[in-house]
């Protein structure tokens, strides 16, 4: 999103992000459907997603890799082509994102606002679970801690994950910078 301005037409670009306006609606449904907060990253999420079929992407491999080539007798003179994003290109955060959302739609079925695209939500046969993105970063809220503990068994399958753990009544986090405290009938932001 940050890179728009430089190109309006560089469509490819866009990454469902939390916004002022939106950042608060995990916030707001965990209230008023008295569900469980948890909050996730995912670990080198960029890492995870593959390259793009019509994505070229080349790095220099770092020294160590061409002392150990070295060291078993190969020439150290070459590139690796990548098969998954590395951080810093424009495009690995968008690659991300398509790659994160298609293991909630396709493999978990959650469903994803369309005209919010980083909100999530379980199929309504399962627990009650939403989710609000901000790149590798989530936001959720869970009817139980069952639900929590069983989506995140369940991600880890395609993702490594940090958190995921329900967040105890009266307990301080922090969300993209913003403290809060959920309890049963407030929540301070």
């Amino acid at each position: 999103r940050q890179y728009k301005s430089l190109d309006p037409s560089m469509l490819e670009l866009f990454s469902p992000s939390s916004q002022t306006m939106t950042s608060r609606i995990i916030d707001y449904l965990c209230l008023k459907e008295n569900l469980l907060p948890f909050e996730f990253d995912a670990v080198d999420a960029f890492y995870q997603a593959p390259v793009a079929s019509d994505e070229i992407i080349f790095a220099k491999p770092p020294a160590e890799a061409k002392e150990y080539l070295r060291a078993c007798g190969q020439p150290d003179n070459i590139i690796w082509q990548c098969l998954k994003h590395l951080p810093g290109p424009r495009k690995a955060s968008s690659g991300w994102c398509d790659y994160f959302s298609e293991i909630l739609t396709e493999k978990l079925n959650f469903s994803r606002c369309p005209a919010h695209p980083q909100f999530f939500q379980s199929p309504p046969e399962s627990a009650r679970i939403v989710i609000e993105m901000h790149v590798d970063d989530g936001h959720g809220g869970a009817e139980s801690e069952t639900a929590i503990r069983e989506f995140r068994e369940e991600l880890m399958k395609y993702t490594p994950l940090k958190g995921a753990e329900p967040i105890p009544y009266g307990t301080e986090y922090v969300h993209l910078k913003r403290p809060r405290i959920h309890y049963h009938d407030y929540v301070v932001l």
